[in-house]
């Protein structure tokens, strides 16, 4: 299990591995962007039937960025796939059959992110609710996002085909926290009750 961890407020920030047997740390190295000016990971996927590890990545002055991440030295490599933002933290989904395609939320609609095809890439209609969490069911070849009490399905443009559940006394959804068992169609989400306390919801 990877996750970008910040060694300053401003810094590149460094790539922890952890093991989801025991919750030891594995790994841990500084993320470094030689060809970009500067950078920092806002989301990522791992396409573990490549086995790449995939980011957003936000050069200052320029777009968003598609961009490889190697886990053992810490570089991070752009594509040249980008668009413009701006993205809500770490809600992204990988398509691991369709390319890959890396789906990402922007300005409260679906972006579709081929590493083959050049951007800059235009994102989908206005998702609403907007997507607090967005995960990819391989199984159904669909986007599952979640949104103000809400479950839906998107297809890969970004239209929403279904809602799938309502949940209730549930006031907001701690963006990103949101993930699935593809094998039962299990969803799990972290949100807060009305009483403001957190709670773990399975859809």
């Amino acid at each position: 299990f990877y996750f970008v961890g910040d060694s300053t407020a401003l810094g590149s920030g460094r790539l922890i591995g952890l093991d989801v047997d025991n919750g030891s740390v594995v790994s841990n190295i500084g993320l470094s962007f030689p060809t970009m000016a500067s950078g920092r990971l806002v989301a990522m996927e791992f396409d573990s039937a490549a086995g790449v590890l995939y980011g957003i990545a936000l050069d200052p002055g320029s777009d968003f960025v598609l961009a490889t991440i190697d886990p053992v030295t810490g570089i991070v490599t752009p594509t040249t796939t980008t668009f413009a933002g701006p993205v809500r933290l770490g809600v992204s989904g990988l398509d691991e059959s369709g390319g890959p395609t890396f789906f990402v939320e922007t300005q409260d609609a679906l972006a579709a992110l081929n590493p083959t095809i050049p951007g800059p890439v235009t994102a989908g209609p206005p998702v609403n609710p907007p997507p607090l969490g967005i995960s990819y069911d391989n199984l159904n070849d669909r986007v599952i996002a979640y949104g103000n009490n809400q479950v839906m399905a998107l297809n890969t443009a970004g239209v929403v085909t279904s809602g799938l559940a309502v949940t209730n006394g549930l006031t907001a959804i701690h963006p990103g926290s949101f993930d699935f068992d593809r094998g039962s169609g299990t969803y799990f989400f972290s949100a807060m009750n009305t009483n403001w306390n957190q709670e773990f919801q399975v859809v």
